[in-house]
This record gives structure tokens, sequence and C-alpha cells, in this order.
């Protein structure tokens, strides 16, 4: 083989001169309860919530049964608008993380799961599976996201969102800006790769980064379309089936 071939770096569908940061600093430590301080608690309540939302919809609209969320954070998001409308639910994230999402989602099986591998098998099919703005976090995302597919039902969704990097950062952005983010990728980008994994794009959404204030989601709905403004439009998810 090649030794060059063999050493080529993975661009992920980004452009090549893109520069990612490839300093992980995103795992809490299993021995540092206080990461999950009332502070990180909150901010992961706001950020992804119309994700959330979203997936809401995709469950009341299709009747889904089951939910995988993959990267789950506290469980506040999933406590207040799945739960309600859901008994099936899976959560998967950190081990230092298991107590405060079985404390909000206490019907939900939690299992430790190491998203850079994610070798596991586990023995089912979910109707939805949620991965909320984790993607941008992982040195290689390719496990994930392919865990993602082979646990996904014929008739189910994935919802996968990430922030969108040339709404956020202009259209010549060559880094995140972010240093908990390893790489963020355009929409065209991010579809490219995620068809690339074994996924089929049904819907790509563009929404707020965190929740709006009632004024500011409607002039997100009137002015939107024509002006995409980083805090209407910061996040896409990619809405997808397996192929």
């Amino acid at each position: 083989m090649n030794p060059q071939v063999a050493t080529r770096p993975k661009h992920f569908a980004i452009r090549s001169d893109y520069r990612p940061n490839m300093v992980q600093i995103t795992r809490d430590s299993d021995d540092s309860p206080d990461y999950w301080n009332a502070r990180r608690i909150e901010l992961a309540s706001q950020f992804q919530y119309d994700v959330y939302t979203h997936c809401r919809q995709l469950i009341e609209r299709h009747q889904l049964a089951s939910v995988l969320d993959v990267g789950c954070g506290p469980g506040t998001k999933i406590r207040d608008l799945i739960a309600p409308i859901c008994d099936d639910i899976t959560l998967i994230d950190q081990p230092s993380i298991r107590e405060l999402a079985q404390r909000q989602v206490p019907n939900a099986k939690f299992l430790e799961i190491d998203l850079e591998s994610c070798e596991e098998d586990l023995g089912r099919r979910f109707d939805l599976i949620v991965f909320a703005d984790v993607i941008e976090h992982l040195l290689d995302p390719d496990n994930s996201v392919e865990f993602i597919r082979r646990h996904l039902s014929d008739r189910g969704f994935a919802v996968i969102s990430t922030p969108e990097r040339e709404i956020l950062r202009g259209k010549n952005c060559l880094d995140s800006g972010n240093p908990a983010h390893v790489r963020e990728w355009s929409a065209g980008e991010f579809k490219t790769y995620l068809q690339a994994q074994g996924l089929r794009v049904v819907d790509h959404l563009f929404l707020p980064q965190r929740r709006l204030a009632a004024w500011n989601r409607w002039a997100g709905q009137v002015f939107g379309p024509v002006v995409r403004r980083r805090v209407w439009h910061g996040c896409q998810a990619a809405v997808c089936k397996a192929n």
C-alpha cells in the first residue's frame, strides 16, 4: 500500500483547506461531578431546543414508538418535549452524566458508550434517533454515524444537527472559531457527508441554536427566508432515513 495514501487525512466532505481543531477537550471526567453545574444544565436546556421540538413533531406526525438520544447530556429537553409523548426512550452519553440524566428522565434506559468508537450493538432498532450538536465534537464521526444508521428502523428517522459554518462564520471561514469544536460543516458539505455514510437526507432544516423569545421567533419566520441570520439559522438539522 502506498504510505502516502494510507496517511492521507480525512476531510469528512469538508473543503480540503479547512483547518480542524484536533484537540479533543469536550469530554468530562468520570470523577468530576461538578462538571454539570446549574449553569451548564440551564444552557443545555436552551441549546438545540428547536431540534427537539422538531423531533416531537416527527413522533406525533408519524406515530413513532421508540427514541434513542445519542449524546443526551442532562436530558432536560427529552424530559420536557419527548418523554410526555413517548415511553420507550434510551439515552447514551458519558458515565458522569448518568445520575443526572436518570433523575431527569427516570423511565429511560441509560447506556454508557464512547461516541468516538460506538462499537456496541444494542440488539434492536429505533424509530427516532437524535444526535443533536454532538458530531462537531468528535475527532472521527464515522463510527457514531454508522452506529446511528445501524440502529435506525426501516420506518425511522435520524435527526442529526450541527452548527452551519457559513451562516455562523462566513463563506471563507477555514476553522470553527470554537475551541470545543473539532470541525464544522456548511449545509452542502454536511448533506454530502451523511449521504456518503449511508443515510438519505429527506429534509434539511435551518434552526436557531438556542431557544428564542416569541418575538424573535416570529421575526425569524417572517424575515428568515430572505435574511438568513445567525440567530435564526445558525443550527442545521438533517432529517435522515437509512438507505
